[in-house]
């Protein structure tokens, strides 16, 4: 699996275009490979966007990027929401299905620590995007079904 992690600085006045923008990313869904997207504000710095994303593998997303993204950003105009944006990606990521309420956790590499859920904010260590901590009450996010 390979996961995809988005940041973005959105100047304040901007963040609800921003969020409005997020919703044209439905269109993920039915995208061959896509396994879903999932994302908020980092609750430490009020003017960064954070977006995690799974595709089934390196080849699935090439083919998105190639095909889909250009029409949906397009359509979305969200690229005249944020200053600047950061895409990573990690290869060789290992999913779990856990039951409700349990703590998600999402392992990218041996030896990189754990994501863990809890209050409404989802916690990244510092060894994963600099110790992030994001607020899932204002969220965006959109279901995969083929992994």
């Amino acid at each position: 699996m390979l996961c995809k992690w988005i940041l973005c600085r959105v100047p304040t006045e901007g963040r609800a275009a921003f969020s409005k923008a997020q919703e044209n990313w439905q269109a993920l869904q039915g995208v061959d490979g896509f396994g879903g997207q999932w994302g908020g504000w980092n609750a430490d710095d009020v003017q960064e966007a954070c977006i995690l994303g799974l595709w089934r593998d390196l080849a699935a997303y090439q083919q998105f990027m190639a095909n889909v993204h250009d029409t949906i950003f397009e359509k979305s105009d969200q690229g005249r929401t944020y200053d600047t944006i950061s895409v990573t990606l990690y290869e060789q990521v290992e999913v779990v299905d856990l039951p409700a309420g349990s703590v998600l956790r999402v392992e990218l590499t041996p030896g990189i620590s754990c994501a863990r859920l809890a209050a409404d904010t989802l916690q990244l260590p510092a060894d994963l995007a600099g110790a992030k901590r994001i607020g899932l009450l204002d969220t965006w996010s959109v279901e995969g079904g083929s992994r």
